[in-house]
């Protein structure tokens, strides 16, 4: 199934729990199943197939099956499952985020295209294969670092396009109340991509 079936299939069933049992624990407990095995499905996918595509809804996914939100109107369901934004808050327009939040998804394009390019050839699957087995310990090392940080730049890369989405709806304005004219926009990212490169120690 493609990314936009996945999504239209979790609006139609959850929407029918709702729509069926209203509000309540029995559609609370139904929403969970469906969404959470849903979700499980798709990684399931990941893991056992290599496939590139579910991780373009599994995410999203994941963050509305942690936040079990409400929507008492399908509309409002479609806009947030394809909104990326909009899974963690309601979107406003602010014209000076512009710059700052197309900074962050040049970030993000830069950071796909690396793992686009080379991710073919240090996939996750080639750890276990025989030809690595074969190799010395030196080479195993220098592989597996390449490959793990591939794996989480292919993570990094969906994680900075929703922080530049935030970063550009406005919703991400970490405002200071000591410095009025503090201009920060970094109050919802999802991970510090300099920080998690540069950085010497685990905390």
């Amino acid at each position: 199934l493609s990314a936009s079936l996945h999504f239209l299939l979790d609006v139609i069933l959850v929407y029918c729990v709702y729509l069926l049992f209203g509000k309540g624990r029995v559609s609370l407990l139904l929403t969970l199943i469906i969404t959470m095995g849903h979700l499980t499905f798709g990684y399931v996918i990941v893991i056992s197939s290599n496939q590139v595509h579910p991780i373009f809804w599994t995410i999203p996914h994941c963050v509305l099956v942690l936040k079990l939100i409400e929507f008492p109107v399908v509309i409002s369901y479609i806009r947030y499952k394809h909104f990326i934004s909009s899974i963690l808050f309601d979107y406003k327009t602010t014209p000076s985020s512009l710059l700052p939040g197309l900074q962050c998804l040049l970030l993000g394009i830069l950071t796909a295209v690396i793992y686009s390019q080379f991710g073919k050839y240090f996939p996750l699957s080639g750890i276990l294969s025989e030809e690595y087995q074969a190799r010395s310990l030196l080479s195993k090392l220098l592989i597996m670092i390449i490959t793990g940080k591939l794996a989480l730049w292919h993570y990094m890369a969906v994680w900075t396009f929703a922080g530049a989405t935030c970063v550009i709806m406005g919703i991400s304005y970490n405002k200071s109340l000591f410095i009025p004219e503090y201009t920060d926009w970094t109050a919802v990212y999802n991970v510090n991509f300099w920080n998690n490169e540069t950085s010497s120690t685990l905390q």
